[in-house]
């Protein structure tokens, strides 16, 4: 549970060793006293933690984690209805699709058939017409003639049996397809990531923006990993964050189909071109032959480079 350093030299072993255990129970770590004190050495048991100011902080905060799931879990025994909403907005559902099944305007779950309460069995017969199909004519008909003969009663008993059998279904129905919609859900994040992170590991570069080798994994941390409670990943804050310059900037690559390949092309040939005539003009410089001939010369023999200093990368991404 403790990583702890053996300091003792062989003569304490010894003495301890004489001294029975007292020494060794005065010299418990905090981890382990604290660890006891919050009643977690099983679940602990098989966690090593180091005996420092950031191990105690590991175990406080996995401690309150499991407070939490205890308490959670205490209550949610106690309100089962509630941890089934808990459960189906944490899969995706909406709070419109939960009410609308799971608490409707009539439950039937709980519902008794009684003798004398005629205007419920019409309710429930009605109900069971409805869900069968029947149109309002046949349903007055119907209902009419079960109480002439005396068999609305009977009749509701059974109606009701079949809406609580569908109203059940229904709601079972609601949580599985939730549920699977979930795994489905996850299972595409899973393929999404999966996808990005063999992208950026195989690439040497992205759409003509070269990637080094050392900025691979930092960069997929920065894309995927929280940061923050919330749960945001660095990427995410700082998307949220941009200025309106840099929203236009990736407004711009967008708008050019992320041709930054060509950007950097043409920045680059411009920068060789204007260094090759630096030379060659240096070059003229130092020939006798064009002493006298300088001005004129260059001034007829130069050549116009276009201005590209907007297709550079870090000005792009200035703020």
């Amino acid at each position: 549970m403790v990583k702890e350093e053996n300091t003792e030299s062989s003569s304490e072993k010894d003495g301890n060793e004489e001294g029975g255990d007292s020494d060794g129970d005065a010299k418990r770590g905090v981890i382990s006293e604290l660890v006891e004190l919050l009643g977690y050495n099983k679940e602990f048991e098989d966690k090593e933690f180091d005996e420092s100011i950031s191990g105690i902080a590991q175990v406080v905060k996995e401690s309150a984690n499991l407070i939490v799931d205890e308490t959670l879990g205490t209550f949610f025994d106690d309100n089962p209805g509630l941890k089934k909403h808990a459960e189906f907005l944490s899969n995706g559902g909406s709070e419109e699709d939960f009410f609308k099944v799971m608490t409707p305007e009539m439950s039937y779950g709980d519902l008794e058939i009684k003798g004398d309460d005629i205007p419920l069995q019409e309710r429930i017969v009605r109900d069971a017409l409805i869900s069968s199909g029947y149109d309002k004519e046949d349903i007055k008909n119907k209902i009419t003639a079960y109480k002439d003969s005396q068999l609305l009663e009977g009749e509701a008993k059974s109606s009701l049996k079949l809406l609580q059998s569908k109203q059940k279904l229904e709601q079972e129905q609601l949580v599985e397809r939730q549920a699977n919609e979930a795994k489905i859900s996850q299972k595409k994040e899973v393929e999404f990531w999966n996808e990005i992170v063999t992208m950026v590991d195989e690439s040497t570069d992205l759409a003509g923006l070269p990637i080094p080798l050392k900025d691979k994994k930092p960069f997929i941390k920065y894309l995927r990993e929280p940061v923050e409670e919330r749960g945001e990943s660095q990427r995410n804050i700082d998307l949220s964050k941009l200025s309106l310059n840099k929203r236009l900037v990736f407004d711009y690559l967008m708008f050019k189909d992320f041709d930054v390949s060509g950007m950097i092309g043409r920045k680059s040939k411009s920068n060789n071109a204007q260094s090759l005539r630096d030379r060659l003009n240096g070059d003229n410089d130092r020939d006798p032959s064009n002493a006298g001939k300088r001005g004129g010369d260059k001034k007829s023999t130069s050549v116009d480079t276009p201005d590209l200093d907007e297709l550079e990368i870090d000005g792009l991404f200035g703020s």
